[in-house]
C-alpha cells in the first residue's frame, strides 16, 4: 500500500514538471526578424603568407535573417536565378551571394574604389539546419587572399595593391529569395 501511493506521488509529481515544462516551452516564441537579411561588421584579420606574396582577410560579420533562407549549395548554383550566366550570356550576380567592393587608400588619405567586378565575390552554404523557413542569427566567416603585385581583376594591367596598403572593404549578401542585405564597411585594414 505505501508502494503504490509513493508511486502515485511519484507520477503525479512528473505529471506536473511535464505539464510545467510544456507551457514554459509554449511561452518561449522565436526572435522576429526581418526577411531580408541583416548584417553587422564584426571583424577583420589580415595575416600574411609566410613568404610574403599574399595576404588573408578573415571577415566576420554577425548575421540576421527572418526566414533562414541563406546560403547556397552545388545544386541550387545549377539552376535559375542562381546559375553563372543568364539566358543572353551575361554572368549572373546571384551565382554568388557575398558581394565585396574593395577601396585601397591613397596618398591624401581618400579611400577609392579599385572598380573590380567581380572581384572577391563569392558564395557560402546553407546557413539554416533545414529548408523549413525559421529566424536565424550568427556568425558568418569568410576569407579572402589577395595576391601582392598582381592585378586583383585578372587582367594584365589592372589595379593591384602590396605590402602596406591600407584597404577597406564594403560588403553586402543575399539571401535565396534575392533579398540584399544591408552594406557594411569594414574599418581599415592594413596589408601585412
Amino acid at each position: 500500500m505505501m508502494f503504490t501511493r509513493t508511486v502515485r506521488l511519484v507520477v503525479a509529481q512528473l505529471l506536473l514538471t511535464l505539464l510545467l515544462s510544456a507551457s514554459v516551452v509554449s511561452c518561449v516564441s522565436p526572435p522576429e526578424y526581418p526577411d531580408k537579411p541583416s548584417i553587422e561588421f564584426k571583424s577583420a584579420v589580415a595575416t600574411a603568407t609566410s613568404d610574403g606574396t599574399q595576404a588573408a582577410i578573415l571577415l566576420t560579420l554577425a548575421f540576421k535573417d527572418g526566414t533562414g533562407d541563406l546560403g547556397l549549395d552545388s545544386l541550387d548554383i545549377k539552376q535559375p536565378p542562381f546559375q553563372q550566366f543568364n539566358p543572353d550570356g551575361s554572368v549572373n550576380r546571384y551565382f554568388n551571394n557575398y558581394f565585396i567592393k574593395i577601396f585601397r587608400r591613397d596618398t591624401d588619405g581618400v579611400f577609392r574604389s579599385l572598380n573590380v567586378e567581380p572581384g572577391f565575390d563569392g558564395r557560402f552554404d546553407h546557413l539554416a539546419p533545414s529548408d523549413k523557413a525559421a529566424p536565424i542569427r550568427g556568425d558568418l566567416r569568410y576569407t579572402i587572399a589577395i595576391l601582392y603585385g598582381i592585378p586583383i581583376d585578372g587582367t594584365l594591367d589592372g589595379p593591384t595593391v602590396r605590402k602596406g596598403d591600407v584597404i577597406r572593404l564594403e560588403i553586402n549578401i543575399t539571401d535565396r529569395g534575392l533579398n540584399e542585405s544591408n552594406v557594411i564597411t569594414t574599418t581599415p585594414i592594413t596589408l601585412p
